[in-house]
């Protein structure tokens, strides 16, 4: 969410239209979207990598007997061969291209909404309260999470996850691109 604000800035501070007269419009919002999602993505997997390690630290990886809803999801050959800290990569990477969607959502709200603190709760409240409930006739987020398993190779199944979230994240650029647009 660091680079949520950002836009409003750039619009305060003329830096749009600048960049609007000296390449494009479209550049400067692919650019600025590919920013704020790769950041988001990978302030997630390091995140959780320094999480991970330092719980590590505090005790062994995995007792034998809670493995059973790892065992079943898509990074299972993981967790049956022991590469405990590839699975929780992999799933912060998966979590990490969530994290890029509400990242960018969040950047589309600054430039609808002028209060910071509504931006930066807004994709929060969003997916607290309309995307994670999973019971029937709600919305779900269930793609992001390792436990569920659409194909059979992992691959695919993070190449799936992958490109649901860049769709996600263009059109969103592509919302983020018609406001500037108009805005100007």
């Amino acid at each position: 969410f660091p680079y949520a604000a950002s836009l409003c800035e750039d619009l305060e501070h003329k830096y749009v239209r600048y960049q609007a007269i000296r390449g494009s419009l479209k550049r400067y919002v692919v650019s600025k979207v590919s920013v704020i999602y790769l950041s988001s993505v990978l302030v997630m997997v390091l995140g959780s990598m320094v999480f991970v390690a330092y719980c590590r630290t505090q005790g062994p990886w995995a007792n034998g007997e809670d493995l059973g809803p790892y065992v079943n999801g898509v990074y299972e050959r993981l967790v049956e061969s022991g590469h405990y800290g590839w699975y929780c990569a992999f799933y912060a990477l998966q979590l990490g291209f969530l994290a890029g969607i509400l990242s960018v959502l969040s950047a589309l709200f600054s430039l609808y909404i002028t209060n910071k603190v509504t931006v930066f709760a807004l994709p929060v409240l969003i997916y607290k309260v309309v995307l994670d409930k999973t019971g029937s006739g709600m919305y779900t987020v269930l793609v992001f999470r390792a436990y569920n398993k659409p194909f059979e190779k992992e691959w695919q199944c993070l190449l799936f996850v992958f490109a649901i979230s860049a769709a996600f994240a263009a059109a969103l650029a592509w919302g983020i691109y018609r406001k500037l647009k108009a805005r100007m």
